[in-house]
């Protein structure tokens, strides 16, 4: 990953034991070299050995900082879900206006579309959530609280949206950002000028039409 697009280290939770600055920076380090394993090799390939390798440390150093491979896989995966999602949803939710919103997401996805790097660790991430407990577990608590902060923003744009359909709406956004990198691996034209105006004309739709977030009734 480009370091210099990279959202600030994941803060440690109050749980994990205080260490000094040395060995913070450390582990930050091993947790760039777990991405780096991730990216090249997949999760089977993330292990210690293969961090300590990649990080030119001893093996004893990362299970030091990360414990067991269900605590690799969840540093690595903190890391990861943050960069992901935190840079996009901050660029939105600072966003005044819905046509605002509309672009910034517009041109943050063409962004990403030239970032091999991130697409890989995005199939990665999925593919962890799949098979992964400790994985699933954080990006989803991730997802919810970008897809909350979207809900809120858009709420904060339009009164007119419910809390449910704020939130549904959000839902579709993050989907629609995910479903398109992912199909650009197999059809690059999905990201030509036209697509994109008609990309534009949905997306207006999903964020200026608010609903009741109710099920529409049986006919």
């Amino acid at each position: 990953m480009n370091e210099e697009r990279m959202h600030p280290p994941k803060e440690e939770s109050s749980s994990t034991p205080r260490r000094s600055a040395k060995g913070r920076q450390r582990r930050v380090e091993l947790v760039h070299a777990g991405i780096a394993c991730l990216v090249t090799e997949g999760w089977p390939g993330l292990t210690h050995r293969k961090v300590a390798q990649q990080a030119e440390a001893t093996l004893g150093l990362v299970r030091y900082h990360f414990g067991d491979l269900a605590g690799l896989h969840t540093a690595i995966a903190e890391q990861v879900s943050h960069d992901l999602l935190g840079p996009m949803t901050d660029e939105l939710v600072s966003t005044t206006s819905v046509e605002e919103l509309i672009v910034v997401f517009l041109t943050a996805l063409e962004a990403g579309r030239e970032e091999p790097t991130a697409i890989q660790l995005l199939i990665q991430i999925m593919v962890g959530t799949a098979y992964y407990p400790e994985v699933s577990r954080i990006v989803r608590t991730d997802l919810d609280t970008a897809k909350a902060r979207l809900a809120a923003h858009l709420q904060e744009l339009d009164p007119k949206w419910t809390a449910t359909s704020a939130l549904q709406a959000a839902s579709l956004l993050v989907a629609t950002c995910d479903g398109i990198l992912l199909h650009g691996l197999v059809d690059p034209s999905a990201g030509n000028q036209h697509s994109r105006s008609q990309l534009h004309a949905v997306l207006r739709a999903i964020l200026t039409s608010p609903g009741t977030g109710e099920p529409t009734p049986d006919h």
